[in-house]
């Protein structure tokens, strides 16, 4: 994988989340709804460097490919869905038959800028930022994760409703927020875009 097309800035010292959460801002240039085929997360469990001390040893997460919206610890879940057909848990399925598809149609702004006040993670961050309105997928994980870097594969037929703009965010409680990644201006691959915290160890795929 490669890093063409992203850009990342460093918010923190790395920190172990249970939740993680990414809202959008902008599409490529979809006006109406958004997508992701996949969104992966590789980093190691809490305390794992202390016992496995390699760096290069990260995990993908989920571990299994979800099959409905709570799994073997794992819950998904998103601010709109296109029920019974595109859900949340599509996101995390290992797969690319089916996707997580927004419901609305907000992406209305110029280049698919997210114009809608219907979607909200939280009203501010960890840090008193604001953030932003857009819709957003979550994902709760089993343990918590020192992230090391996410892959975001779009629809690969319909590049144009992939995230171009977007945050990610993690949290212990699932209330209260930390921004971990600001990406802007994403070029999607038909392959998938891996985007890492700066603050991420240096690691191999």
């Amino acid at each position: 994988p490669s890093t063409t097309g992203t850009s990342y800035t460093l918010t923190s010292t790395p920190v172990a989340y249970t939740y993680f959460g990414l809202v959008v801002t902008r599409t490529i240039s979809r006006t109406g709804y958004m997508t992701i085929n996949d969104l992966i997360f590789y980093g190691h469990r809490e305390n794992d460097l202390v016992r496995l001390p390699d760096p290069t040893n990260v995990l993908k997460y989920p571990h299994i490919a979800m099959t409905g919206p709570a799994q073997r610890g794992y819950v998904a879940t998103a601010s709109s869905t296109q029920t019974g057909v595109r859900e949340a848990w599509n996101a995390f399925d290992g797969g690319d038959a089916m996707e997580w598809r927004s419901s609305g149609a907000d992406y209305t702004g110029s280049g698919g800028i997210y114009l809608g006040t219907a979607h909200r993670l939280a009203a501010t961050d960890t840090d008193g930022a604001a953030i932003p309105y857009g819709e957003w997928l979550q994902i709760k994980m089993p343990n918590k994760i020192l992230l090391q870097s996410i892959k975001l594969v779009g629809d690969t037929g319909f590049l144009n409703k992939t995230p171009e703009d977007f945050k990610l965010y993690g949290s212990t409680n699932g209330s209260t927020w930390k921004l971990l990644i600001t990406q802007t201006g994403l070029t999607p691959t038909t392959g998938g875009n891996i985007i890492s915290p700066a603050s991420a160890l240096s690691v191999r795929y």
